[in-house]
């Protein structure tokens, strides 16, 4: 299954995505990451805008994060460990908590 059929499955069965609150944070190093998050889920966008890899510290993001120590990648289905995680050149990444 290729990635962007994937992804949309995963949207259709994730109401959190079209309904949860949006919190933004300010871009650091040409890297965007913003939340949609209910009661019940968080999910966490990234996106790397660098022809260079890089690594994010998920330490700022802690208001949304709490004190998880991974979230699942809802591509792959493997969990990313925090708080340091390394994303390719124009990599984007969707985490669950």
């Amino acid at each position: 299954m290729d990635y962007f059929t994937k992804l949309a499955q995963w949207r259709k069965v994730n109401p959190v995505v079209q309904t949860g609150k949006l919190m933004q944070f300010v871009p650091e190093e040409s890297i965007y990451v913003y939340f949609r998050y209910d009661d019940s889920k968080t999910v966490m966008v990234i996106l790397n805008a660098n022809e260079t890899s890089k690594e994010l510290k998920t330490s700022r993001f802690m208001e949304r994060i709490g004190i998880k120590k991974t979230g699942k990648d809802v591509i792959s289905g493997q969990d990313v460990v925090l708080p340091d995680m390394k994303l390719d050149a124009w990599e984007v990444k969707v985490l669950e908590f």
